[in-house]
């Protein structure tokens, strides 16, 4: 593959993650205090489970700010790969409150 081609389509995989962590930033802000009363009434049988989910509720509206910006730190230096993998970091945020949850659902 042409190493231009090959840049040109990570830069859009990288818009692509920044134009969806951006529309996902502005609503998380809002509605972040409504889940996290909500979960941690759902999750007070388990003070582990609680502080996770607290702490990933809490830290979501920074970690996709922290993301976007990094990943077009790194897109500016031409390090594509790793512009990639820091705007998936996300993600992982969602994944651990995705097992909090239902270790929550389990201890209930």
């Amino acid at each position: 593959m042409n190493p231009e081609k090959f840049h040109k389509i990570m830069k859009k995989i990288v818009i692509l993650f920044s134009v969806i962590w951006g529309i996902f930033l502005f609503p998380s802000i809002l509605i972040m205090s409504f889940l996290l009363t909500n979960t941690l009434e759902f999750a007070n049988q388990n003070e582990a489970v609680r502080q996770v989910l607290y702490y990933s509720l809490m830290s979501y509206p920074f970690i996709l700010i922290i993301s976007i910006s990094l990943s077009w730190f790194f897109i500016w230096k031409k390090r594509y790969w790793a512009a990639i993998i820091i705007s998936l970091i996300p993600l992982l945020n969602l994944f651990i409150e995705l097992i909090a949850v239902d270790i929550a659902l389990l201890l209930a």
